[in-house]
């Protein structure tokens, strides 16, 4: 796997954007670079897709681009020229993977049936866009799919949103997801990068799928909660709060508090995706690291207590 895709099976959101006009593309850059999201693709559906896409590669070389929708070879041919550093076409097209491949450009082309895939795997391609994705079957159908090629991976587009995304990413051969529900376009044009920064935080929340499982007690202090807070609500989404002598975290669990004692606490939180929220943590500056646990299973460790709170995260139904 090259290093495009590996950077977008770390990241897992891929937003797509329709722009009709290219000045916009600044707009959609800065809302994901704030956003800790550096990945964009513009489909090549207007007259200013290959001039958004020179913008974005060059004041923007931070941003892993895109170009979605590459029916031809000269769409391909342009793109590539303006700085798109990975393409996507809707669907299987031999002459326009033969063009990609003969000039060393990363080409991720559409299927949505046995007979692509293996049409791919020809041509020595094993990450593909799974188009139309929900229209199609959706998650169920990968899943089928997948069984007799254990080499492909999926990027899975079309239909998908927050409330769908966890099935996708519970399935390890989904590499990436796309869709143009985190940068929607009537936010484009009225300029909200607010909102577009806002769809991407809960694009991520829902991917990761982070989730507080159980506090080991026995010792919890009040102005310990300072520390930690930030930490939940802008790390794991998680909100967390002292209040009534009681810890209250996810459903309203409640936890009695024990100020008498002087231990350390020990807080499991579940994700969808071990390595994703490995990279997901590292990126915000923490120090983790990934080990097995007692029976074998991987779990991440914060390497430093917040406060008083070991920090525990594990694959959600795996046991603790």
């Amino acid at each position: 796997m090259n290093k495009i895709l590996t950077q977008l099976r770390q990241y897992g959101l891929i937003p797509i954007v329709t722009l009709n006009n290219p000045e916009d593309a600044r707009l959609c850059a800065k809302a994901l670079l704030k956003a800790r999201l550096p990945v964009l693709e513009i489909t090549f559906r207007t007259n200013g897709a290959e001039e958004a896409i020179r913008i974005i590669s060059g004041e923007y070389p931070d941003i892993i681009l895109g170009a979605g929708t590459i029916l031809t070879k000269e769409n391909a041919r342009k793109a590539a020229s303006a700085g798109a550093r990975f393409l996507l076409s809707p669907g299987f097209n031999p002459g326009l993977v033969d063009f990609c491949m003969e000039n060393e450009i990363t080409i991720i082309p559409g299927i949505n049936s046995p007979t692509q895939i293996e049409s791919a795997l020809e041509k020595g391609l094993n990450v593909l866009k799974f188009f139309p994705a929900e229209a199609s079957g959706g998650i169920n159908l990968i899943k089928s799919m997948a069984a007799p090629f254990p080499s492909v991976h999926f990027v899975p587009t079309g239909g998908i949103n927050n409330e769908n995304i966890a099935s996708y990413f519970s399935y390890s051969r989904v590499l990436a997801c796309g869709g143009s529900w985190i940068a929607k376009s009537n936010d484009i044009t009225a300029g909200r990068i607010n909102r577009i920064t806002e769809n991407a935080l809960a694009a991520r929340k829902a991917m990761l799928g982070f989730k507080i499982k159980t506090v080991e007690l026995p010792h919890l202090l009040k102005d310990e909660s300072k520390k930690i807070d930030p930490l939940f609500s802008g790390l794991f989404h998680q909100e967390m709060e002292i209040k009534d002598n009681s810890i209250q975290v996810a459903e309203m669990i409640k936890f009695p508090l024990d100020d008498k004692q002087n231990k350390s606490c020990t807080i499991y939180i579940e994700t969808i995706d071990l390595d994703r929220a490995l990279f997901h943590i590292r990126q915000q500056g923490y120090s983790i690291k990934k080990s097995k646990n007692k029976t074998g299973e991987w779990e991440l460790h914060l390497s430093e207590k917040i406060g008083k709170y070991r920090i525990k995260i594990f694959k959600k139904n795996q046991p603790i």
